[in-house]
C-alpha cells in the first residue's frame, strides 16, 4: 500500500527544488538582459559584460543540471559564442533550450557549429 502522505511529502520537496532552479536560472537570465543590450557589442568592447555573460552561462546550464564543462563560452570573431566541444548527441537539446533562453541562436556549421548572440 502507498503512503500517500509520504509521497505528497516528497513531490512538494521536489517541486520546491524545482522552483529554487527556475528561480535561479531566471534570475540569471534577466541579469544578462539587464546588463547586455547587446551582447555581440558588449563582446567586443571587451567590458566586463562578457565575463558576466560566461558565468551567466555556466550558471544556466548548472541550473538545469548540464555540464557547461562541455561547451566553450565566450566572445569569437566580435560575437558571443557558445561552441560545443564535442557532439552533444541526445542532449543537445536541452543545452539548445538554455541557449535559446538566453538569446542565443543555433549556426549550424558542420565541426565548427555553434551558438550565438544575434
Amino acid at each position: 500500500m502507498v503512503d500517500f502522505q509520504t509521497e505528497l511529502a516528497q513531490l512538494k520537496l521536489q517541486l520546491e527544488t524545482l522552483r529554487k532552479i527556475a528561480v535561479g536560472c531566471l534570475e540569471t537570465v534577466t541579469m544578462l538582459q539587464g546588463t547586455m543590450a547587446s551582447p555581440a557589442s558588449s563582446a567586443r568592447s571587451g567590458t566586463g559584460g562578457s565575463s558576466l555573460s560566461v558565468d551567466g552561462v555556466r550558471a544556466c546550464l548548472t541550473a538545469e543540471n548540464l555540464d557547461p564543462s562541455r561547451v566553450s563560452i565566450g566572445p569569437l570573431g566580435g560575437k558571443f559564442v557558445v561552441t560545443p566541444l564535442k557532439y552533444l548527441g541526445d542532449i543537445w537539446a536541452e543545452y539548445n533550450d538554455v541557449m535559446r533562453t538566453l538569446g542565443l541562436r543555433w549556426v549550424s556549421a558542420g565541426k565548427q557549429s555553434h551558438w550565438e548572440a544575434d
